[in-house]
């Protein structure tokens, strides 16, 4: 068996018996974190620090070229009404293709970043800069041309407005 240890101090997984234990402290783990914490490593393992660092989500280290911002255009209402203003949504994120990375692959490490951001808490959260460290998002990853398209998307107003506040704060914009 291989011990990992994880942010969260009081959690220890085994990988390979997938045996969670929670030790409780004063100031305790909840169980959601504890759940959070074993999902995020058992579905992570094989993720190796230079997989997340090839798709940094830093400002002025990033490997995305362009950002847009992602509407959903409602049809016209069934009274002959015109179409409903477009509504952010968020924002897609376009990146070179690189030698043997693909969209599966990449949905992967994304999938695993937003896990790892949330199993970090909201003292992480509070100063991240990252699109995908925010409540309330899915994020979906395409191949597009020469490249890929990470679509970073929420349903509620604030969260797609901040999405694609970060997502332009990567790119220097």
């Amino acid at each position: 068996m291989k011990l990992c240890s994880l942010t969260t101090a009081t959690v220890s997984l085994f990988v390979g018996g997938c045996t969670a234990t929670q030790h409780a402290q004063p100031w305790g783990v909840t169980e959601a974190q504890a759940q959070s914490a074993s999902d995020q490593t058992e579905g992570c393992a094989n993720v190796t620090e230079q997989d997340f660092n090839s798709i940094r989500f830093v400002p002025g280290s990033s490997a995305f070229t362009r950002v847009e911002p992602m509407h959903r255009y409602l049809p016209a209402g069934s009274e002959g009404m015109g179409a409903e203003p477009p509504t952010l949504t968020g924002a897609t994120l376009i990146m070179p293709a690189s030698r043997g990375l693909t969209a599966e692959w990449l949905q992967h490490v994304v999938e695993c970043k937003m896990a790892r951001d949330d199993s970090a808490g909201a003292p992480y959260l509070e100063r991240t800069t990252s699109p995908l460290a925010l409540k309330d998002i899915t994020a979906t990853v395409r191949s597009v041309g020469d490249g890929f398209a990470v679509t970073i998307e929420s349903t509620n107003e604030n969260s797609a407005k901040e999405v694609l506040r970060r997502a332009r704060a990567l790119l220097g914009i």
